[in-house]
């Protein structure tokens, strides 16, 4: 039968139904005494273990009295009595896991070629206690600590190999972390691939300590090379990780290729290290390298508003219009710079005299409303850096108009700029609306009256000052008696410094002002027996007493009593400084010889002195270099400029770019020229227009020239920038351009002045524009200017170039007869037309002609003559005239001559006398041109001088231990193969041929392969020589 399940359910119910109580009662008791038991049986086992541990622990405890010796002496650090208290317990008791450490160090210290011995030993002798991964690395980070990659290498092989401690990935993170602070890069690598082989990997940790010890080395390219790997792990990097990455770029000078890499890499960048590079920029003056950030922070999302301030920082001090760009957008986007950071940029353009985006600053502020007290001093102080001190008394105004009152500051620095500017009116206005005025406000005062030259309105500032209550010292009666010696009233002069000896107050400040007044008044005696009274009254003249009585000796022309008292300055311990070289140099102005040039110079670098540490001094020494045309120094002068942070005024970049000119260095004429007028805003005077327009002509960019001289808008200047570009269109021969230059400067109305005229006859001359000359002169008899000397030269000139010689000499006996001075230049125009067209009788007539005038010969009258007796076959008047020449003119023989005189004995057949010339030039440091050098060779071959001929070869080539020639490689190889293959024939190969092959082959000319094949084969050392030098 059947049952459903509803049927069984009941028949359970049914029978238990009795006893369902206490089956319940009996199952939860039962189930209560089996977990009692089992607590029970597991608390016996637990106290069994602590038992067995406690025993354990109580058995090999290390002794207390050694362990506190240990750290005692530790902390006191004795190293050694700390292993000695170790030693007498180390066999009896594992070392505490808290002395590890202090026992390592000790080592190191004391014995650290003992510790991987004595420890591991230790760590084999307690192995069940201390042998495990938590002492390893202890001992393992100590060690890498110190930076020991020996004893670090030697311990992990010791407690690998010796101990049997089990390797874990943190141990080999301390090891590779140890390794790489010791810059063992190479070893990192080795232990990484070892990890890869045991299957282990770095965690984000190990990255982050090896790329700390390759921080701390500088090593930039493996930073790199971890954190791209640390990145690629998925691991995130640590963002002062990337910011000193790319500090030590910077330091290696590899901020712009480490970017590059990193973005290459994908490596993001940080806040930080914008910041870093950004610093960078600034101090390498790297714009570009700034713009290069900008733009990766805009595609990064990072350009923040804190990141946009900085850059705007970086842009000011780097004068970069991208700065005007960057603040616009903040504008735009409502993040406009707050007051402070505005006065912050305003501080930057200090320094690099941006006045433009200072302007721009304070134009932001003012439109929102932020204007303040501080935001003008800041502008006021970026204009008195740049000397605009007028626009800095200008925003005294422009305050006032904003409803601000300046503070005392404000007005100190108002009053000083006005005194530099020479705005005395408003100097009165400031000291009138001041509160309240101090010593240095009065000074300022009086020296404004020394400006003026006013000594009464000096003496009723003084009464002022008494009046005030202030305390009256020997600055304020100093003031008072430099007006009087600026005013040239002795007098009064007298009188204060009497007072200021009575009071006791005359100090060295007070007699070099009396001596200046003397100086001044050019009572040089008095000044020379005040100097000598400084030391009687007690005090030692300073440099600032002899530069005083220096100044006044050179501006009376008294160059030799000035060297005379430098010699007394130097012997007196004062050194010459800036301003002495200074006043020095302006001697040379006067005194132009070789030697005087030659010791101010010596002075100069005697004494180390910066010249860029003032900028009259580095005026002063290009103007010398360039009157002078001492090129190399004048070289040395410009990188040290370039070298230094000077910002030079407007006149100085004059100079500097005129310099630049010399130089051959167009380009960088332009940068500053860019600098002067569009970063820092300044107008350049028709000086420095003049000027630049000068260095593009003499460096043949003419075209750039006419752009420059176009865009000027002085018309007061065009006067005299045209006659450089006219003279640019001359040397370019471009007659043309000249005379439409001509005719436009006409048909503006301006009149042009001699100089200009000068260069546009000579720019026609050049080409024989006779017309054009004509039509000019008649012009220049119209506008009332008189031809000179230089004139009629020039007239001369352009017949000789027609070869009209009778016209020209025509033009030379007009200026004879007008009484203009002429010199030894139309002369050598024309006697070099006259030699050309072979007019000998000319020839002759015009070097007596110059006798009869008194006219000295120079370097040039002799070329042209010996050239000329050259094609006439007439060596003897050429050597005559080498004689008799320089004695007439008082000059020494030049390159150029010795030149034409070897050629001219090389052509006439007379190799003796050329070979004499040349060994001459040879003995003089000159250099004859290839050309002449052939000419010279070919002479020599053809008399059988093969000796004479190697000679000229070992000196064009410097083989004999002279210098080579600077176009040496330009020699004719045919004239060379010519001469080798002539000393082949005479039989003279080994002795002749070969050695000089064999110095040509040391010296490695272009062509000296081929000459060895042309002589190799007709020795018969040939073989053995094609073989060595094979």
């Amino acid at each position: 039968m059947k049952l459903h399940m509803y049927q069984i359910k009941a028949l359970i119910y049914e029978t238990t139904d009795g006893v369902y109580l206490e089956v319940i009662v009996l199952f939860f008791f039962a189930l209560g005494f089996l977990v009692l038991r089992t607590d029970a049986l597991n608390s016996s086992r637990a106290k069994l273990g602590k038992s067995k541990r406690a025993s354990r622990r109580a058995s090999a405890e290390f002794d207390l009295e050694l362990r506190k010796t240990m750290e005692l002496e530790a902390a006191v650090g004795h190293s050694c009595a700390v292993l000695r208290a170790w030693r007498a317990g180390q066999a009896l008791a594992p070392t505490p896991k808290d002395l590890v450490t202090i026992l390592a160090k000790a080592f190191l210290d004391a014995e650290p070629d003992a510790l991987c011995v004595e420890i591991v030993d230790h760590i084999r002798l307690h192995s069940q206690d201390i042998r495990n991964s938590f002492v390893a690395m202890t001992l393992l980070d100590t060690v890498a600590r110190s930076g020991d990659a020996g004893i670090l290498l030697n311990l992990w092989d010791s407690l690998m190999q010796r101990a049997g401690v089990r390797r874990t990935g943190r141990m080999y993170e301390v090891l590779l972390a140890g390794l790489a602070s010791a810059g063992q890069v190479q070893k990192v690598r080795e232990f990484e691939g070892q990890m890869r082989r045991e299957k282990l990997k770095l965690t984000a940790r190990g990255y982050s300590l090896i790329v700390k010890g390759f921080l701390k080395n500088g090593l930039v390219d493996e930073v790199l090379d971890k954190l791209s790997e640390m990145q690629h792990r998925g691991f995130e990097v640590p963002s002062f990780a990337v910011m000193q990455f790319f500090r030590i770029a910077a330091a290696a000078d590899r901020s712009s290729e480490m970017v590059q890499a990193a973005s290459e890499r994908g490596l993001q960048m940080c806040q930080d290290a914008y910041l870093v590079l950004l610093e960078d920029c600034i101090k390498r003056e790297d714009s570009e390298l700034a713009k290069s950030l900008e733009q990766r922070a805009r595609d990064a999302r990072l350009l923040t508003n804190s990141l946009s301030e900085t850059l705007l920082k970086t842009y000011a001090t780097l004068r970069s219009e991208r700065a005007f760009v960057l603040l616009q957008e903040m504008d735009c986007r409502g993040q406009a710079p707050s007051e402070s950071v505005c006065v912050a940029l305003l501080a930057r353009c200090v320094k690099s005299q941006f006045s433009r985006f200072a302007e721009e600053i304070v134009k932001s502020c003012r439109a929102r409303s932020i204007i303040s007290i501080p935001v003008y001093s800041a502008l006021m102080k970026v204009y008195a850096q740049a000397g605009l001190y007028d626009k800095a008394c200008d925003l005294y105004i422009q305050v006032g108009q904003d409803g601000l009152k300046p503070d005392p500051l404000m007005y100190g620095c108002l009053m000083k700029f006005a005194l530099e500017c020479g705005r005395s009116e408003l100097l009165h206005e400031l000291s009138s609306a001041s509160p309240n005025l101090d010593i240095q406000h009065y000074m300022t005062l009086i020296k404004s009256a020394g400006q003026d030259h006013d000594v009464d309105r000096a003496f009723e500032v003084l009464q002022q000052l008494k009046t005030s209550g202030l305390h009256l010292d020997s600055a304020a009666l100093n003031g008072i008696l430099d007006v009087c010696a600026k005013a040239g009233d002795m007098r009064r002069v007298q009188e204060v410094f009497q007072e200021l000896k009575k009071q006791e107050l005359a100090d060295i400040i007070t007699y070099n002002t009396l001596i200046k007044a003397l100086c001044s008044n050019g009572d040089l005696k008095a000044a020379e027996a005040t100097l000598s009274e400084i030391e009687d009254a007690g005090l030692c003249p300073n440099d600032v007493s002899y530069n005083s009585l220096l100044n006044a000796l050179v501006g009376c022309g008294k160059v030799g009593k000035a060297w005379e008292l430098i010699s007394r300055m130097e012997r007196s311990g004062v050194a010459p400084d800036q301003y002495t070289i200074s006043i020095i140099l302006k001697s040379l102005k006067k005194v132009s010889a070789p030697k005087d040039v030659e010791r101010c110079f010596e002075l100069l670098d005697r004494y180390t002195i910066d010249i860029c540490s003032d900028e009259i001094l580095l005026t002063a020494v290009l103007e010398t270099c360039l009157r002078h045309k001492l090129v190399r120094r004048l070289g040395t002068v410009v990188a040290a400029y370039e070298r230094s942070k000077l910002q030079p005024s407007v006149p100085t970049c004059g100079v500097i770019i005129k310099a630049y000119g010399i130089l051959k260095q167009p380009d960088k004429c332009w940068k500053l020229w860019k600098e002067l007028v569009e970063a820092r805003s300044r107008e350049p005077t028709h000086i420095v227009h003049g000027c630049m327009l000068d260095a593009l002509v003499c460096n043949d960019r003419i075209d750039e020239a006419v752009g420059l001289f176009e865009s000027s808008q002085s018309s007061a200047a065009n006067v005299v920038l045209c006659s450089i570009l006219l003279k640019g269109f001359a040397s370019s021969h471009q007659p043309h351009r000249a005379e439409q230059l001509w005719r436009d400067m006409r048909s503006k109305g301006l009149k042009l002045n001699l100089v200009a005229y000068n260069s546009i006859i000579d720019a026609q001359a050049r080409v024989g524009n006779t017309n054009i000359i004509y039509e000019v002169l008649r012009d220049m008899a119209a506008e009332a200017v008189m031809p000179d000397s230089i004139t009629h030269s020039v007239v001369c000139k352009a017949h000789c170039v027609k070869g009209e010689l009778d016209k020209a000499l025509e033009s030379l006996r007009t200026v004879q007869r007008n009484g203009l001075r002429h010199d030894a230049v139309v002369y050598n125009t024309m006697l070099d037309a006259s030699s050309k067209q072979r007019r000998h009788d000319l020839f002759e007539d015009l070097l007596l002609d110059m006798r009869k005038h008194k006219i000295s010969p120079t370097n040039f009258t002799l070329a042209i003559a010996v050239r000329n007796y050259g094609r006439q076959k007439q060596l003897d008047r050429a050597f005559a005239a080498m004689q008799q020449l320089p004695l007439e003119g008082a000059f020494l023989p030049n390159q150029q001559v010795y030149s034409s005189l070897v050629s001219t004995c090389a052509t006439n057949d007379a190799p003796m006398e050329a070979m004499k010339y040349f060994r001459e030039m040879v003995e003089a440091g000159q250099e004859l041109d290839m050309h002449r050098c052939e000419e010279l060779l070919r002479c020599l071959m053809s008399h059988d001088g093969l000796h004479d001929a190697v000679e000229v070869v070992n000196a064009v080539f410097g083989l004999s231990g002279c210098k080579s020639y600077r176009d040496a490689e330009n020699i004719s190889v045919d004239c060379l193969e010519s001469l080798l293959a002539k000393i082949s024939q005479q039989g003279f190969t080994d002795e002749l041929a070969l050695p000089l092959l064999e110095r040509l082959r040391a010296q490695k000319p272009s062509f000296s392969k081929r000459l060895m094949t042309t002589v190799l084969s007709a020795s018969p050392k040939a073989a053995g020589k094609r073989r060595h030098w094979a």
